[in-house]
């Protein structure tokens, strides 16, 4: 596969931190990087390209893995059905030789496939796990990085073993906790999507209904960027969530169509100081599946 090396990196205005390892043995992974920091600590690092294999084949960060990870998601966010989408990632993640201790950083061209990705990972076990914003392809070709051209090699890694990990629910909601959101009050449901499909006034072909989960309150995700894709600085995000009722401290059930956008959402937050954030993964479309619509309320 023909490599086109990188040309010299600009200094940077601003260093970039590296992953701070503390006495215990943590690692504190930033949750949302830019194509320069993943260049400056790229030797530190593993990186996952989530997007389509087609995709990836035309030009790729020299040494990435290729796993579409949202290629695991099926349409149950149940509990059972989330422990059984842990055990396929961790078996996944293994065979491409990613220990539980690695460090991911995952990547791709703003379809929002690596926020979910970085869930899907997290909800495996992981604990060191990393977003480049916006169209991360795009910008490390932008500031210089080093490209790959060519299908995905077959797996040479020896495969890493993952004993003994359990499963995280920290970052992503199972649908039962959607429930007890809309019934019991435990968390509140952030719907992520236009106003329109809030609204129920236009809605995805392959939904039976429109509208909302009830009680859910709104901010499109688009107005956590700003102008040129980069995310709002922090004090922004909790300005603007308090417009909505929402504080740093609030249980949130991030929501949208089908995972994608509410998994962009939920790492703007995360990175904002939000301390309890999750990605309802079935979100609309499996409320909707379920039989359920914006004016239905589900039994106690």
């Amino acid at each position: 596969m023909p490599s086109v090396p990188a040309p010299a990196l600009p200094e940077l205005a601003v260093p970039l931190t590296s992953p701070v390892r503390h006495a215990d043995g943590r690692i504190t992974a930033p949750v949302l990087v830019d194509a320069r920091w993943l260049i400056a600590q790229r030797d530190a690092v593993r990186v996952i390209d989530t997007r389509a294999a087609a995709s990836f084949a035309s030009g790729h960060v020299s040494g990435s893995i290729s796993l579409p990870l949202d290629a695991l998601l099926i349409d149950d966010s149940s509990r059972p059905a989330l422990e059984r989408l842990a055990v396929v990632a961790r078996t996944t993640l293994g065979a491409c030789g990613i220990a539980p201790t690695d460090h991911v950083v995952l990547l791709d061209d703003c379809d929002g496939s690596a926020a979910l990705g970085a869930a899907i990972c997290e909800l495996a076990g992981m604990r060191h796990v990393s977003v480049v914003q916006g169209s991360g392809i795009d910008m490390w070709r932008v500031h210089g990085g080093a490209i790959t051209e060519g299908p995905a090699e077959a797996a040479t890694s020896t495969a890493a073993a993952w004993v003994d990990v359990d499963s995280r629910t920290t970052s992503i909601a199972a649908f039962e906790d959607l429930i007890d959101a809309v019934v019991d009050g435990a968390a509140v449901v952030l719907d992520v999507r236009s106003q329109l499909e809030h609204e129920g006034i236009v809605g995805a072909p392959c939904c039976a209904a429109r509208g909302a989960v009830p009680g859910s309150v709104h901010v499109e995700w688009t107005a956590c960027f700003d102008m040129f894709g980069d995310p709002r600085p922090a004090d922004h995000i909790v300005e603007l969530l308090a417009q909505v009722g929402l504080a740093p401290d609030d249980r949130v059930v991030v929501t949208c169509h089908a995972g994608h956008r509410a998994a962009i959402a939920a790492r703007v937050l995360r990175s904002s100081g939000f301390r309890n954030v999750r990605v309802s993964l079935g979100s609309w479309h499996e409320w909707a599946g379920r039989g359920m619509t914006g004016d239905d309320q589900p039994d106690e």
